[in-house]
Order: structure tokens, then C-alpha cells, then sequence
């Protein structure tokens, strides 16, 4: 169980931010309810509402790659290490953001994802 979760959540980050189909990443991967906290002011309670934060998010950092430094899973819980590289849309300069992500699944589906980004790098 443990490893299928890890692969579930690595396999979401790497699609969505690494050039695969993002949308149908996240339909595969987070059930419709998910809750996602920590990738803005708002906590995102939907599929859409999580879509558009990474169409948003997409839009501003343009040639996006995520790396996963480390991924561990216990029963129904996945804590993962990660840096989004990228570069901003409007200047051309590279942007680099580590962070930390704790997420439950479910029936095979992530259904809370908690992160926390270095905003001051």
C-alpha cells in the first residue's frame, strides 16, 4: 500500500510539472473533494479550484520541472521533498522553489495534500 501511494503522489507531481497531460493527471490521481492547502491564500476544496491553481501557476513559471529529493509513505500517509524549477513568463529569469508536502490518500486517490514552499528563496 505504502508504495503504490508513493508512486501515486510522485507520479502526479512528475506529470503535472514535468510536461505530461496535467489535467488528466490530477483527475487520475486526487479525488474530487481533495483538500489542498498551502499553494495559496485559499485552501482549494475541488478538483477545478486545484486545476486552475496549476493552470494559474503554469502560466507564470513556464519550462516547469519538479524533482522529487525524497518520498515517504506509512499506511495512508505520503511525506515528499521536492524543488519546482522553472523560468518567469515575463522576464526569462529562472525561478527555483523548494518545498514540503504531506499527503493522505484513500482509495487510491489523494484526498488532503498539505504543502509548505520556501517563499523566501
Amino acid at each position: 500500500m505504502s508504495e503504490a501511494n508513493k508512486n501515486l503522489v510522485q507520479g502526479m507531481l512528475e506529470a503535472i510539472w514535468n510536461g505530461g497531460d496535467a489535467e488528466e493527471a490530477v483527475r487520475a490521481s486526487r479525488a474530487a473533494d481533495c483538500v489542498s492547502g498551502g499553494l495559496g491564500a485559499e485552501t482549494l476544496r475541488t478538483e477545478d479550484e486545484y486545476l486552475s491553481f496549476v493552470q494559474l501557476a503554469k502560466t507564470v513559471i513556464v519550462d516547469t520541472t519538479m524533482e522529487v529529493h525524497e518520498i515517504i509513505a506509512e499506511r495512508d500517509v505520503v511525506a515528499v521533498h521536492m524543488t519546482l524549477r522553472g523560468r518567469a513568463r515575463e522576464s526569462g529569469k529562472p525561478i527555483s522553489v523548494t518545498g514540503m508536502g504531506i499527503v493522505k490518500v484513500a482509495n487510491g486517490k489523494i484526498v488532503e495534500a498539505w504543502n509548505s514552499w520556501d517563499g523566501l528563496a
